[in-house]
């Protein structure tokens, strides 16, 4: 049997996400020596220490003001939140109950409000781990879902890019209801539908 699997997003994507996404993946556990972007800061690890301090610093005064904690946005527009998933493994097909089982990495990103830090002046340091505590962060839920898990521990941590956006990557473990048509087994392929969505807020 056959079987190919569709999502239809509720949030817009573009070429400058998967640009961030690619770019994001490849530096998620990248090493903090590794994020040296000037050649001052190149073999002077304290240098980078104070430059890590000094935006974690600006971060922390920045969310004691509370205003991470609310729905980020400019001039009244309404906050776009951009998902690309991947999905790694199906595990089961389950035609009585009419489910699939899959195993995805879900990225998402958002607009979070934080001004940019000059990044030129700390080292080159573009990325900055964080507490998701710390944050607003959007409540993206999969209106197919049966059940869902996380498949690994839920990572603690927002990446924030210094261009003001906020980066999550989730490895879930999915079963979704699909509704399958068997008439034509074993030559059959199945169409089933993975679409995002919010609790609380709408698309608008």
């Amino acid at each position: 049997m056959v079987k190919s699997l569709t999502c239809s997003y509720l949030f817009t994507m573009y070429l400058h996400w998967l640009i961030l996404l690619f770019s994001t993946a490849e530096t998620l556990n990248v090493s903090e020596t590794e994020l040296y972007a000037d050649m001052d800061c190149n073999g002077h690890p304290e240098i980078y220490r104070e430059s890590y301090t000094t935006i974690y610093e600006f971060i922390l005064n920045f969310t004691n003001s509370k205003e991470t904690y609310k729905r980020p946005f400019i001039d009244g527009y309404p906050s776009f939140v951009f998902v690309d998933m991947y999905v790694t493994s199906i595990a089961a097909v389950n035609e009585k109950a009419q489910s699939l089982s899959t195993q995805v990495k879900m990225m998402t990103a958002w607009y979070n409000g934080i001004p940019l830090w000059m990044y030129s002046k700390q080292c080159g340091i573009t990325r900055f781990q964080a507490s998701k505590e710390m944050f607003w962060t959007p409540d993206i839920l999969i209106k197919e879902s049966i059940k869902t898990d996380y498949g690994t521990t839920p990572s603690p941590y927002v990446q924030l890019q210094m261009w003001e956006f906020s980066v999550s990557i989730d490895i879930l473990t999915l079963t979704t209801a699909c509704r399958m048509d068997l008439y034509k087994f074993p030559f059959d392929t199945q169409i089933c539908n993975i679409t995002f969505q919010s609790a609380v807020h709408t698309k608008f």
